[in-house]
């Protein structure tokens, strides 16, 4: 197979190979959504970050801590994590947990047996904190990633999850639509909790029912179980999905039960993917490979000694419409 090279991806987006290798190398005068929109490209091309070294340097090594390796959404940030981490001469170890807290305090344990140099973390519903105070104790840098656990001072890169769900909300809003139905995510994540709590407070706002929550606890058998029960029993134009797999699930359910999009039911889920694009639904769009790529170049520098100051990086959401939701007069 022939290798991409940066010329193959200026050719296809239109713009000069200078252009695509500041943004695959992460520097200064190129607009996040541009980085984006190449990094984007650069993966569905395969594009290799490898580099050559000639540096006969010690092995460095990076622990990362993911919740679930068969979703997009992790493997497009894991891509922008290795993107930069690579060019730096670090190996990377990926551990998945399955969204389980006592497979994840064992891998910490072992990363910290390893003495890894750093760890990016993404963790799951209720691991013991004490886990990470012991990484931290250990000198080992944290950074954690798309969620946080609140209490611990480490660094984080997340999404700003009220404008996500407030973009989605007032799209329905704006064409009509009063009876807006949610699938929440798993409650006791960071990320399941904001956008539940957001979702109720922008309801309210609206001066709309607030309680009409689908639990879909992100994953697509939940969710389809969930909104089985609930369509049976109650009748929304619009539903919000706030995660990908729950979206998934949410139109399985509407396929089996043969209603229509957007005729029998408005839809706007979370995250872009491949189907969505297919099928025309609205997303709220997250920077993935900015989520990886800052996460990476923020825990290099506390490595290196050069930021010992936390910071929480809040990125923000994109509106995707498409012909998923039907306008309401």
């Amino acid at each position: 197979m022939k290798r991409t090279r940066i010329s193959d991806i200026a050719r296809i987006l239109e713009v000069s190979p200078s252009t695509v290798s500041r943004a695959i190398n992460y520097k200064e005068g190129i607009s996040d959504e541009l980085r984006e929109k190449i990094l984007n490209v650069a993966q569905e091309m395969n594009y290799s970050f490898i580099v050559k070294n000639n540096n006969k340097e010690l092995y460095k090594r990076i622990g990362i801590i993911i919740p679930d390796i068969s979703n997009q959404f992790f493997s497009k940030i894991l891509y922008g994590v290795q993107s930069v981490l690579i060019k730096e001469d670090f190996s990377i170890f990926f551990a998945n947990t399955d969204e389980n807290n006592e497979t994840e305090e064992k891998y910490l344990k072992n990363l910290m047996d390893m003495n890894v140099d750093g760890i990016i973390s993404a963790p799951s519903a209720g691991v013991n904190k004490k886990v990470y105070y012991q990484v931290l104790e250990r000198g080992i840098p944290v950074l954690f990633f798309d969620r946080k656990i609140e209490g611990l001072n480490v660094s984080s890169v997340t999404l700003n999850n009220y404008d996500a769900v407030f973009m989605a909300i007032r799209n329905l809003v704006e064409n009509g639509h009063k009876r807006i139905a949610c699938v929440s995510g798993i409650p006791e994540i960071y990320t399941g909790h904001q956008r539940l709590i957001a979702f109720k407070q922008i309801m309210k706002i609206f001066n709309l029912q607030s309680d009409m929550i689908i639990t879909g606890n992100f994953n697509e058998y939940d969710t389809k179980n969930e909104v089985k029960k609930f369509l049976s029993e109650n009748k929304p134009t619009a539903i919000f999905s706030s995660n990908n797999k729950s979206t998934l699930g949410l139109l399985e359910t509407i396929k089996e039960m043969k209603l229509k999009i957007p005729d029998d039911l408005s839809i706007i889920g979370f995250d872009p993917e491949p189907w969505t694009e297919l099928l025309d639904i609205a997303t709220i769009s997250q920077p993935r490979f900015s989520i990886g790529s800052l996460a990476a170049q923020m825990l290099l520098r506390e490595i290196q000694k050069k930021n010992d100051v936390i910071q929480n990086i809040v990125l923000s959401p994109e509106l995707r419409v498409n012909n998923s939701i039907k306008k309401i007069n």
